[in-house]
Protein backbone atom coordinates (compact mmCIF):
# COMPACT_ATOMS: atom_id res chain seq x y z
CA UNK A 1 0.00 0.00 0.00
CA UNK A 2 1.26 3.47 -0.83
CA UNK A 3 2.13 5.44 2.26
CA UNK A 4 0.17 8.64 2.63
CA UNK A 5 2.87 10.89 4.02
CA UNK A 6 4.73 13.19 1.65
CA UNK A 7 8.18 11.69 1.25
CA UNK A 8 11.10 13.83 2.32
CA UNK A 9 13.25 13.55 -0.80
CA UNK A 10 17.01 14.00 -1.08
CA UNK A 11 16.71 17.37 -2.80
CA UNK A 12 14.91 18.72 0.29
CA UNK A 13 17.24 17.04 2.77
CA UNK A 14 19.74 19.42 4.35
CA UNK A 15 21.80 19.48 7.51
CA UNK A 16 19.44 21.93 9.23
CA UNK A 17 15.78 21.06 8.80
CA UNK A 18 13.25 22.75 11.07
CA UNK A 19 9.91 21.27 12.12
CA UNK A 20 7.37 21.89 14.85
CA UNK A 21 7.65 18.28 16.00
CA UNK A 22 9.55 15.09 15.14
CA UNK A 23 8.03 11.63 15.53
CA UNK A 24 10.28 8.55 15.65
CA UNK A 25 8.46 5.52 14.24
CA UNK A 26 5.56 5.27 11.76
CA UNK A 27 3.61 2.46 13.39
CA UNK A 28 0.18 2.85 14.98
CA UNK A 29 1.36 5.18 17.77
CA UNK A 30 3.50 7.34 15.48
CA UNK A 31 0.81 7.63 12.81
CA UNK A 32 -1.84 8.61 15.35
CA UNK A 33 0.47 11.29 16.75
CA UNK A 34 1.26 12.55 13.24
CA UNK A 35 -2.42 12.72 12.31
CA UNK A 36 -3.33 14.62 15.48
CA UNK A 37 -0.53 17.13 14.91
CA UNK A 38 -1.42 17.57 11.24
CA UNK A 39 -5.05 18.31 12.10
CA UNK A 40 -3.83 21.15 14.30
CA UNK A 41 -1.70 22.59 11.50
CA UNK A 42 1.56 21.55 13.11
CA UNK A 43 4.40 20.72 10.69
CA UNK A 44 5.71 17.23 11.49
CA UNK A 45 8.66 15.10 10.37
CA UNK A 46 8.22 11.32 10.77
CA UNK A 47 11.39 9.22 10.83
CA UNK A 48 11.11 5.50 10.17
CA UNK A 49 13.85 2.89 9.79
CA UNK A 50 11.84 1.04 7.16
CA UNK A 51 12.94 1.44 3.55
CA UNK A 52 10.93 0.03 0.66
CA UNK A 53 13.67 -1.22 -1.64
CA UNK A 54 13.10 -2.60 -5.13
CA UNK A 55 13.92 -6.00 -6.59
CA UNK A 56 17.40 -5.03 -7.78
CA UNK A 57 18.40 -3.82 -4.32
CA UNK A 58 17.76 -7.28 -2.82
CA UNK A 59 17.31 -9.74 -5.73
CA UNK A 60 18.13 -12.87 -3.71
CA UNK A 61 15.64 -12.01 -0.97
CA UNK A 62 12.89 -10.99 -3.37
CA UNK A 63 13.18 -14.18 -5.42
CA UNK A 64 13.24 -16.35 -2.31
CA UNK A 65 10.27 -14.52 -0.79
CA UNK A 66 8.18 -15.25 -3.88
CA UNK A 67 8.92 -18.97 -3.62
CA UNK A 68 8.28 -19.06 0.13
CA UNK A 69 4.90 -17.37 -0.11
CA UNK A 70 3.92 -19.65 -2.98
CA UNK A 71 4.75 -22.92 -1.24
CA UNK A 72 3.35 -21.81 2.11
CA UNK A 73 -0.16 -21.51 0.67
CA UNK A 74 -2.37 -24.07 2.44
CA UNK A 75 -4.21 -24.82 -0.80
CA UNK A 76 -1.22 -26.92 -1.91
CA UNK A 77 -2.13 -29.54 0.69
CA UNK A 78 -4.95 -30.59 -1.64
CA UNK A 79 -2.48 -31.73 -4.27
CA UNK A 80 0.71 -32.75 -2.43
CA UNK A 81 1.29 -34.89 0.67
CA UNK A 82 2.06 -32.77 3.74
CA UNK A 83 5.46 -34.47 4.14
CA UNK A 84 6.50 -33.36 0.66
CA UNK A 85 5.44 -29.75 1.20
CA UNK A 86 7.00 -29.62 4.66
CA UNK A 87 10.28 -30.88 3.23
CA UNK A 88 10.14 -28.18 0.54
CA UNK A 89 9.44 -25.51 3.12
CA UNK A 90 12.36 -26.66 5.26
CA UNK A 91 14.57 -26.46 2.19
CA UNK A 92 13.50 -22.88 1.55
CA UNK A 93 14.30 -22.02 5.15
CA UNK A 94 17.83 -23.25 4.57
CA UNK A 95 18.13 -20.79 1.70
CA UNK A 96 16.46 -18.15 3.85
CA UNK A 97 19.05 -18.60 6.59
CA UNK A 98 21.68 -17.17 4.23
CA UNK A 99 20.30 -13.66 4.71
CA UNK A 100 17.80 -14.10 7.55
CA UNK A 101 19.12 -16.77 9.93
CA UNK A 102 17.13 -15.28 12.83
CA UNK A 103 14.01 -14.09 11.06
CA UNK A 104 13.35 -17.38 9.24
CA UNK A 105 12.64 -18.95 12.64
CA UNK A 106 9.60 -16.71 13.05
CA UNK A 107 6.22 -18.13 11.95
CA UNK A 108 5.46 -14.98 9.94
CA UNK A 109 8.59 -15.46 7.80
CA UNK A 110 6.76 -17.94 5.57
CA UNK A 111 3.92 -15.48 5.06
CA UNK A 112 6.13 -12.58 3.97
CA UNK A 113 9.94 -12.75 4.41
CA UNK A 114 10.30 -9.19 3.11
CA UNK A 115 8.35 -7.79 6.06
CA UNK A 116 11.26 -8.77 8.34
CA UNK A 117 14.78 -7.36 8.45
CA UNK A 118 17.81 -8.78 6.71
CA UNK A 119 19.91 -10.13 9.59
CA UNK A 120 23.15 -9.65 7.64
CA UNK A 121 22.41 -5.98 7.14
CA UNK A 122 21.06 -5.51 10.68
CA UNK A 123 23.15 -7.69 13.02
CA UNK A 124 23.03 -7.55 16.79
CA UNK A 125 25.03 -9.09 19.61
CA UNK A 126 24.06 -10.66 22.93
CA UNK A 127 25.94 -11.36 26.13
CA UNK A 128 27.25 -14.93 26.60
CA UNK A 129 24.48 -17.29 27.61
CA UNK A 130 21.68 -14.87 26.63
CA UNK A 131 21.30 -15.69 22.95
CA UNK A 132 17.79 -15.14 21.62
CA UNK A 133 16.05 -14.74 18.26
CA UNK A 134 15.01 -11.11 17.91
CA UNK A 135 12.29 -10.84 15.30
CA UNK A 136 12.32 -7.36 13.79
CA UNK A 137 10.26 -5.56 11.20
CA UNK A 138 11.75 -2.59 9.38
CA UNK A 139 8.84 -1.54 7.25
CA UNK A 140 6.93 1.71 7.01
CA UNK A 141 3.88 1.18 9.25
CA UNK A 142 6.07 -0.56 11.83
CA UNK A 143 5.15 -4.07 12.97
CA UNK A 144 1.80 -3.58 11.30
CA UNK A 145 3.47 -4.96 8.16
CA UNK A 146 4.04 -8.41 9.71
CA UNK A 147 1.26 -10.75 8.47
CA UNK A 148 -0.88 -12.46 11.08
CA UNK A 149 0.77 -10.57 13.92
CA UNK A 150 1.14 -6.84 13.57
CA UNK A 151 -2.42 -5.71 12.83
CA UNK A 152 -4.06 -7.26 15.89
CA UNK A 153 -5.16 -4.99 18.76
CA UNK A 154 -5.87 -6.64 22.10
CA UNK A 155 -7.38 -4.37 24.71
CA UNK A 156 -6.51 -4.69 28.41
CA UNK A 157 -9.72 -5.33 30.36
CA UNK A 158 -10.95 -4.41 33.84
CA UNK A 159 -9.89 -7.87 34.94
CA UNK A 160 -6.27 -7.07 34.18
CA UNK A 161 -6.37 -3.59 35.72
CA UNK A 162 -7.87 -4.96 38.95
CA UNK A 163 -5.30 -7.74 39.27
CA UNK A 164 -7.85 -10.54 39.28
CA UNK A 165 -6.32 -13.94 40.05
CA UNK A 166 -4.01 -15.01 37.27
CA UNK A 167 -4.17 -11.65 35.50
CA UNK A 168 -1.06 -10.07 37.03
CA UNK A 169 -0.56 -7.32 39.64
CA UNK A 170 -3.12 -4.63 40.30
CA UNK A 171 -2.63 -1.43 38.30
CA UNK A 172 -2.65 2.03 39.90
CA UNK A 173 -5.36 3.06 37.40
CA UNK A 174 -8.69 1.52 36.47
CA UNK A 175 -10.22 0.41 33.21
CA UNK A 176 -12.82 3.17 33.51
CA UNK A 177 -10.07 5.79 33.61
CA UNK A 178 -8.47 4.35 30.48
CA UNK A 179 -11.73 3.83 28.56
CA UNK A 180 -11.96 7.34 27.00
CA UNK A 181 -8.39 7.04 25.69
CA UNK A 182 -8.98 3.51 24.41
CA UNK A 183 -12.13 4.67 22.64
CA UNK A 184 -10.37 7.61 20.99
CA UNK A 185 -7.53 5.46 19.68
CA UNK A 186 -9.94 2.71 18.59
CA UNK A 187 -11.95 5.25 16.66
CA UNK A 188 -8.91 6.63 14.85
CA UNK A 189 -7.71 3.16 13.92
CA UNK A 190 -11.15 2.08 12.71
CA UNK A 191 -11.83 -0.32 15.57
CA UNK A 192 -15.30 -0.41 17.06
CA UNK A 193 -15.11 0.56 20.74
CA UNK A 194 -17.00 -2.59 21.72
CA UNK A 195 -14.64 -4.81 19.75
CA UNK A 196 -17.33 -5.89 17.29
CA UNK A 197 -16.29 -6.19 13.66
CA UNK A 198 -17.96 -5.47 10.37
CA UNK A 199 -18.51 -7.34 8.18
CA UNK A 200 -19.73 -10.15 10.46
CA UNK A 201 -18.19 -13.63 10.55
CA UNK A 202 -18.10 -15.56 7.31
CA UNK A 203 -19.85 -18.94 7.28
CA UNK A 204 -16.44 -20.64 7.64
CA UNK A 205 -15.53 -18.52 10.67
CA UNK A 206 -18.96 -19.08 12.22
CA UNK A 207 -18.65 -22.85 11.71
CA UNK A 208 -15.27 -22.93 13.45
CA UNK A 209 -16.60 -20.80 16.32
CA UNK A 210 -19.57 -23.16 16.73
CA UNK A 211 -17.30 -26.21 16.75
CA UNK A 212 -15.14 -24.65 19.45
CA UNK A 213 -18.16 -23.84 21.60
CA UNK A 214 -19.51 -27.34 21.16
CA UNK A 215 -16.23 -28.68 22.53
CA UNK A 216 -15.93 -26.01 25.27
CA UNK A 217 -19.38 -24.48 25.99
CA UNK A 218 -18.05 -21.61 28.11
CA UNK A 219 -15.60 -20.52 25.41
CA UNK A 220 -16.60 -17.36 23.54
CA UNK A 221 -14.62 -17.09 20.27
CA UNK A 222 -14.77 -13.69 18.62
CA UNK A 223 -13.23 -11.99 15.65
CA UNK A 224 -9.80 -10.56 16.37
CA UNK A 225 -9.58 -6.79 16.50
CA UNK A 226 -7.66 -5.91 13.35
CA UNK A 227 -7.42 -2.56 11.59
CA UNK A 228 -6.24 -1.14 8.31
CA UNK A 229 -2.76 0.33 7.82
CA UNK A 230 -2.30 3.33 10.13
CA UNK A 231 -1.00 5.37 7.18
CA UNK A 232 -4.57 6.01 6.14
CA UNK A 233 -4.93 8.28 9.19
CA UNK A 234 -3.15 11.10 7.39
CA UNK A 235 -4.60 10.67 3.89
CA UNK A 236 -7.07 13.49 4.53
CA UNK A 237 -4.48 15.79 6.09
CA UNK A 238 -2.68 18.59 4.20
CA UNK A 239 0.35 16.91 2.63
CA UNK A 240 2.69 19.75 3.59
CA UNK A 241 1.97 19.21 7.28
CA UNK A 242 3.50 15.73 7.49
CA UNK A 243 6.70 14.52 5.85
CA UNK A 244 8.23 11.04 6.09
CA UNK A 245 11.87 10.05 5.80
CA UNK A 246 12.26 6.33 5.17
CA UNK A 247 15.43 4.43 6.01
CA UNK A 248 16.11 6.75 8.94
CA UNK A 249 17.62 4.83 11.83
CA UNK A 250 17.69 7.29 14.72
CA UNK A 251 21.04 7.58 16.43
CA UNK A 252 20.25 10.03 19.21
CA UNK A 253 17.98 12.71 20.57
CA UNK A 254 19.92 15.98 20.49
CA UNK A 255 20.06 18.39 23.45
CA UNK A 256 22.05 21.54 24.09
CA UNK A 257 24.56 22.10 26.92
CA UNK A 258 21.75 22.91 29.37
CA UNK A 259 19.84 19.72 28.50
CA UNK A 260 17.17 21.48 26.43
CA UNK A 261 15.80 19.45 23.53
CA UNK A 262 17.08 20.48 20.09
CA UNK A 263 16.08 17.71 17.66
CA UNK A 264 17.15 14.32 16.34
CA UNK A 265 20.14 12.83 14.49
CA UNK A 266 19.75 9.71 12.36
CA UNK A 267 21.74 7.45 10.05
CA UNK A 268 20.22 7.77 6.61
CA UNK A 269 20.17 4.56 4.55
CA UNK A 270 19.74 6.30 1.20
CA UNK A 271 22.46 8.93 1.53
CA UNK A 272 24.65 6.71 3.79
CA UNK A 273 25.36 9.67 6.04
CA UNK A 274 24.33 11.27 9.32
CA UNK A 275 21.46 13.71 9.02
CA UNK A 276 19.72 15.89 11.59
CA UNK A 277 16.57 17.91 12.04
CA UNK A 278 15.55 20.49 14.62
CA UNK A 279 12.30 20.58 16.61
CA UNK A 280 11.19 21.60 20.12
CA UNK A 281 9.07 18.44 20.49
CA UNK A 282 10.11 14.81 19.88
CA UNK A 283 7.82 11.81 20.24
CA UNK A 284 9.63 8.45 20.55
CA UNK A 285 7.17 5.92 19.10
CA UNK A 286 9.69 3.26 18.12
CA UNK A 287 9.67 -0.41 19.16
CA UNK A 288 10.44 -1.24 22.77
CA UNK A 289 14.19 -1.90 22.33
CA UNK A 290 14.76 0.94 19.88
CA UNK A 291 12.83 3.21 22.21
CA UNK A 292 15.26 2.48 25.05
CA UNK A 293 18.23 2.73 22.70
CA UNK A 294 17.12 6.16 21.46
CA UNK A 295 16.65 7.52 24.97
CA UNK A 296 20.16 6.31 25.77
CA UNK A 297 21.41 9.46 24.04
CA UNK A 298 24.46 10.70 25.96
CA UNK A 299 25.60 14.29 26.22
CA UNK A 300 27.25 16.65 28.69
CA UNK A 301 23.84 17.33 30.22
CA UNK A 302 23.00 13.59 30.35
CA UNK A 303 26.30 11.65 30.63
CA UNK A 304 24.46 8.35 31.22
CA UNK A 305 21.66 8.99 28.74
CA UNK A 306 18.30 10.74 28.84
CA UNK A 307 16.14 9.17 31.52
CA UNK A 308 18.93 6.94 32.82
CA UNK A 309 18.90 8.55 36.27
CA UNK A 310 15.81 6.54 37.20
CA UNK A 311 17.67 3.25 36.78
CA UNK A 312 14.90 1.64 34.70
CA UNK A 313 15.96 2.60 31.16
CA UNK A 314 16.45 -0.54 29.09
CA UNK A 315 15.01 -2.80 31.79
CA UNK A 316 11.60 -4.38 32.39
CA UNK A 317 10.85 -4.52 28.68
CA UNK A 318 7.65 -6.30 27.67
CA UNK A 319 7.05 -8.40 24.60
CA UNK A 320 4.68 -11.07 23.34
CA UNK A 321 5.38 -14.73 24.07
CA UNK A 322 4.16 -16.78 21.13
CA UNK A 323 3.85 -20.49 20.40
CA UNK A 324 2.77 -21.43 16.87
CA UNK A 325 1.04 -24.57 15.64
CA UNK A 326 -0.84 -25.54 12.49
CA UNK A 327 -2.94 -28.43 11.29
CA UNK A 328 -5.23 -29.73 8.58
CA UNK A 329 -8.91 -30.34 9.24
CA UNK A 330 -12.11 -31.07 7.35
CA UNK A 331 -13.39 -28.56 4.85
CA UNK A 332 -15.30 -25.54 6.13
CA UNK A 333 -18.52 -24.24 4.58
CA UNK A 334 -18.51 -21.25 2.34
CA UNK A 335 -16.32 -22.42 -0.54
CA UNK A 336 -14.43 -19.42 -1.85
CA UNK A 337 -15.85 -17.37 1.02
CA UNK A 338 -13.50 -19.30 3.32
CA UNK A 339 -10.69 -17.15 1.99
CA UNK A 340 -10.32 -14.77 4.90
CA UNK A 341 -9.38 -11.12 4.97
CA UNK A 342 -5.68 -10.50 5.54
CA UNK A 343 -4.77 -10.65 9.24
CA UNK A 344 -8.30 -11.59 10.22
CA UNK A 345 -8.68 -14.35 12.78
CA UNK A 346 -10.81 -15.86 15.52
CA UNK A 347 -9.63 -15.20 19.04
CA UNK A 348 -10.44 -17.31 22.10
CA UNK A 349 -9.53 -15.74 25.44
CA UNK A 350 -8.75 -17.70 28.62
CA UNK A 351 -7.92 -20.83 26.63
CA UNK A 352 -5.65 -21.92 29.49
CA UNK A 353 -8.73 -23.13 31.36
CA UNK A 354 -9.15 -25.89 28.79
CA UNK A 355 -5.53 -27.02 28.61
CA UNK A 356 -4.56 -30.47 29.90
CA UNK A 357 -3.03 -28.77 32.91
CA UNK A 358 -4.58 -25.52 34.05
CA UNK A 359 -1.95 -22.80 33.78
CA UNK A 360 -1.40 -20.16 36.43
CA UNK A 361 -0.65 -17.76 33.60
CA UNK A 362 -3.60 -16.99 31.30
CA UNK A 363 -3.23 -17.26 27.56
CA UNK A 364 -5.48 -16.91 24.55
CA UNK A 365 -5.44 -18.55 21.14
CA UNK A 366 -5.45 -16.70 17.83
CA UNK A 367 -6.75 -18.81 14.94
CA UNK A 368 -6.42 -17.54 11.38
CA UNK A 369 -8.37 -19.55 8.81
CA UNK A 370 -6.14 -20.39 5.89
CA UNK A 371 -8.73 -22.36 3.92
CA UNK A 372 -9.07 -21.32 0.31
CA UNK A 373 -5.88 -19.25 0.11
Amino acid sequence: MAFAYTKLTNDLLTDRLYFDAIIIGAGAAGSIAAALFARMGIRVLVLDAGLRSGFFARPYSYALAHGVRYLARPGFYRFFPPKVLNAARKGLKLFGSVRQPRQCRFFAWELDPMSLVDDRDHPYTTSPGTDFAWFRAHGVNGRMTVPGHGRQYNRITDRHFSGERGAGPQWPISGAEMAPWYDRVSGMLGLDASGEQTPPMTSAEAALAAALQERWPDLAPELGRSADWPARLVEEQPADNVQLREGASVKQVDVDASGRLEGVTWIDAETRSEQSAKAPIVFVCASRSKHADTLNSKSKAFPDGIGADGGALGKYLMDHVLVSAQGIGPGLPGGGEAKTVEDRCLYAARMHRHADRDSAHPFGVQMPLAAGR
